[in-house]
């Protein structure tokens, strides 16, 4: 056995996965085997890198059933619980996570993935209450910045401006160099709009300028820029608001964010009568609809293109 497992490894380090996955099978499948936990342990581990998640996380959850008293059996719940999550199995992820919060030392983590969960099913509310429980009882956990970041994402997609402005800051304050600190300045400013404090998310969009600029999110902040002009209406604010909607189209290199500024410049022509340049526009993204169907995220943009051509007599 112990050869065998042996050759499993070196195929591992070949980059032979299947051969090596074979290997840790048989060694699993024989119980009486000193090495029957560990290679359960590899072969779903190898599944997971394999992105085979579903296999994975089975594998995961035979080595938590089949061997309870090993060692490698403690964090087998918070691994299955991770490979549900990318299967997109999220409701039993959540049962895998709560199992792994069991474990004083996996409590922290896995509830970061239990709040994922209940917010990839839309569960926000939920996700908040967890989220803000666990930052609240772990402030300077390595995943802190983590939970705060999605607590106060959870409140945004509840609608919840002037709390998620305040986390998000917050994140910022704590963490001005940390992975979410430039998301948490744009979310705040968004949600500063959003709530119709115009100022203030004018100051927080050139306080980004001025602390990230080099971030990758520069263009998202441009068209932020515009939608705050937009929502100042006036003749000039519109002009001016095409200005950035304009710069990201020419600049932007992604095809959603051209999406992104062809929809709010065709909302911004409408507003200002230019209904021919609405329909012109909008034909890539028009274009884009038809071939991927309902699937699209800007399906939302016909209803700008019909209203335009109403107006035009267009029937």
């Amino acid at each position: 056995d112990e050869a065998r497992y042996g050759i499993a490894q070196a195929y591992e380090d070949l980059k032979k996965g299947s051969e090596a996955e074979a290997i840790y099978c048989a060694l699993a499948a024989k119980a009486e085997s000193a090495l029957a936990d560990d290679s359960q342990s590899r072969l779903a581990l190898l599944l997971f890198a394999d992105n085979k998640y579903a296999e994975s996380a089975a594998a995961y959850d035979e080595l938590a059933s089949r061997f309870p008293e090993s060692p490698l059996a403690t964090e087998a719940a918070l691994s299955a619980g991770s490979a549900y999550y990318r299967a997109g199995d999220y409701a039993t992820a959540i049962v895998r996570y709560e199992k792994a919060a069991e474990y004083p030392e996996q409590l922290v983590t896995a509830r970061l993935g239990k709040g994922l969960s209940q917010k990839s099913l839309k569960q926000y509310a939920d996700a908040a209450t967890t989220f803000q429980q666990t930052y609240a009882a772990h402030p300077d956990d390595p995943v802190a910045e983590r939970l705060l970041y999605y607590w106060a994402d959870a409140e945004f997609n509840q609608g919840q401006w002037e709390p998620a402005k305040t986390h998000f800051l917050d994140v910022v304050k704590r963490w001005p160099e940390g992975q979410f600190a430039d998301f948490s300045l744009y979310n705040a400013a968004e949600a500063a709009l959003f709530s119709g404090q115009l100022d203030e998310s004018q100051q927080l969009i050139d306080r980004f300028a001025a602390e990230y600029s080099k971030s990758g999110l520069r263009l998202l902040v441009e068209l932020l820029r515009g939608r705050l002009q937009v929502e100042r209406g006036g003749e000039e604010q519109l002009k001016q608001a095409l200005v950035h909607f304009n710069n990201v189209l020419t600049e932007s290199t992604i095809a959603r964010t051209q999406m992104l500024a062809r929809r709010h410049l065709a909302a911004t022509y409408l507003k200002m009568g230019d209904n021919a340049s609405v329909v012109t526009i909008l034909e890539p993204v028009v274009a884009d609809i038809k071939q991927q169907g309902a699937s699209s995220e800007f399906t939302d943009v016909l209803v700008i293109r019909a209203e335009s051509l109403l107006r035009e007599k267009k029937y």
